[in-house]
Formats: C-alpha cells, structure tokens, sequence
C-alpha cells in the first residue's frame, strides 16, 4: 500500500508520539485539501484530539508545515541513502546516481505532500532542524557527485554545480511526473527517468 494512503487514516488507537500522529494526519489532509486550506483544527480533528493539541506541539501553522518539511527532507535524504547502498559493489558513480535519482522521483511520488513542501522556500525561517535535514539531504548527494566525478563524469567541473544540475533534473520529473511526461513519450515513469539522468550523465 503507497504510504500517502498508509497516512490517509490514521488510528484512534495510535499509541505513537502524538507529534508523529498529527504530522500523519497534516500530510493526508495536504493530500486531500492542499496547503492552503489546512487548520490545525482540522489536522486535530483527523485524529480525534483536542483543536489545542497542535498548538501545544507545533505552536502554529507555520511550525507544523516546517515540521512535515523535515520529514520530508529526511524521507527522501533516506531514500536516496538506501538506493545508494543498494546497487552492486561493482556499480559505477554515474550507474549510483541513475538509481539515486529514480528513488527520489518515486519517492516523491508516493508522498506528494511532503515533496511539495520540500520545494517551499518561505517555510521553516530559522528553523534548526529544517537547516540540518536539509544538508543531511545536501551531503548525501555531494557525496555520490563527487564518487562520479572521480569515475569520470566532469571531473573538471564543480561538485557543487554538478549536484545542483542533478537535484534540479530529478525534481523537475518529479514534478512533471504524469501527464506533462506522457506527452513526451510512452515510458513508464521508472524508464523516463532512466533515460533522462542516463543522458545528463553522458560522457
């Protein structure tokens, strides 16, 4: 079962942290209303705890999408991670970043919510623990840039621009995911995706 529906009805019987249990129930009702109509009443009332609860937990609005902005980072830092260590010991640099990329797509796409709240720029402000689930994300892919690099791609280049030009390619079809991508082929999502990353990183 895709996560985002795994989040679409939380438990009344959930002994979770009840942190955990109101970021589950933001993120369904993201998913069924968007952002912009999202309360914390509402959120509340998904689970069936008092409208105050949020507040006491998040303080307000804002820290509540900042806090599901972490997870998100964090969920897709761990995707990323995961792929990484998944490919054969015998996989090139630009062979890991090909499966790096197609995790983080499908990722998004299972959990369209919290990916779209990684794209917001004006949420989090000072927050400490945005900032370092956000270069969590950040080191991981410089990392695996710069294992590339030393197999061949660019070596010439910037670490930093590379991995740039590698997040913007992949949260761009993360983002085209669908229609806008069925108009350019008949792939699948999986073989999109191969196919673009496997030409950006072309000798």
């Amino acid at each position: 079962m895709p996560s985002s529906e795994r989040t679409a009805n939380p438990s009344t019987a959930d002994e979770r942290p009840l942190a955990e249990r109101l970021l589950d129930a933001a993120e369904a009702e993201i998913v069924e209303r968007g952002t912009t109509d999202i309360t914390l009443r509402a959120v509340a009332r998904r689970i069936g705890v008092s409208h105050q609860a949020p507040g006491y937990v998040f303080t307000d609005r804002a820290g509540l999408l900042t806090a599901l902005a972490v997870r998100g980072y964090l969920l897709l830092d761990g995707a990323i991670n995961a792929a990484r260590h998944r490919v054969s010991a015998t996989a090139t640099g630009r062979e890991t970043l090909v499966e790096m990329g197609l995790s983080y797509v499908l990722t998004a796409s299972e959990r369209p919510a919290l990916f779209w709240l990684v794209s917001r720029p004006d949420l989090g402000g000072h927050s400490k623990d945005l900032e370092e689930a956000r270069g969590k994300a950040v080191a991981t892919l410089l990392d695996a840039v710069r294992a590339a690099m030393a197999d061949g791609w660019q070596p010439g280049g910037s670490a930093h621009t590379l991995a740039a030009l590698c997040w913007a390619t992949v949260h761009g079809l993360a983002v085209l995911h669908g229609d806008p991508l069925r108009q350019l082929n008949d792939k699948s999502l999986e073989e999109t995706v191969r196919s673009v990353l496997n030409a950006l990183l072309a000798d």
